[in-house]
């Protein structure tokens, strides 16, 4: 079962690919570039900006402290309970981040688990809906 589970989350990307349409050159540079240029948005208009720990305090106090935990094993609930403490650290990390530009490799890692929905749980299949035409 393991081994079935991992080999269909392993090919899962490349199956989905190989369903997509073939590209064409209307998706290309000189396409992108026109079509922003159209709704008014300028190469340099993409920009963020520095939290402030009201913000994050904010953004901490509104998670739902029923989250699973992550890679880390802190729950949600302990993020939450917490935020008046951790507020400021976690800002400063944050903007150190969009500082210097680059993202700590322990933020990159995430856990995913696959989630029984319905049907046969033996049967190991993704449905693709195609929500743009060529």
């Amino acid at each position: 079962m393991a081994e079935k589970f991992n080999n269909f989350y392993t090919t899962v990307a490349a199956n989905l690919v190989s369903k997509l349409p073939r590209p064409s050159l209307k998706f290309g540079k000189d396409f992108i570039s026109q079509f922003y240029s159209s709704k008014g948005v300028l190469n340099n208009d993409f920009s963020f900006s520095l939290l402030s720990e009201d913000k994050v305090f904010k953004y901490l106090n509104n998670l739902s402290k029923n989250k699973a935990t992550g890679l880390d094993g802190i729950p949600a609930r302990f993020v939450v309970d917490s935020a008046p403490l951790i507020a400021k650290p976690l800002a400063h990390i944050i903007n150190l981040s969009l500082i210097q530009g680059t993202v700590p490799d322990d933020l990159k890692s995430a856990r995913v688990v696959p989630l029984y929905k319905k049907n046969d749980k033996q049967k190991f299949e993704i449905t693709v809906q195609c929500l743009y035409s060529v």
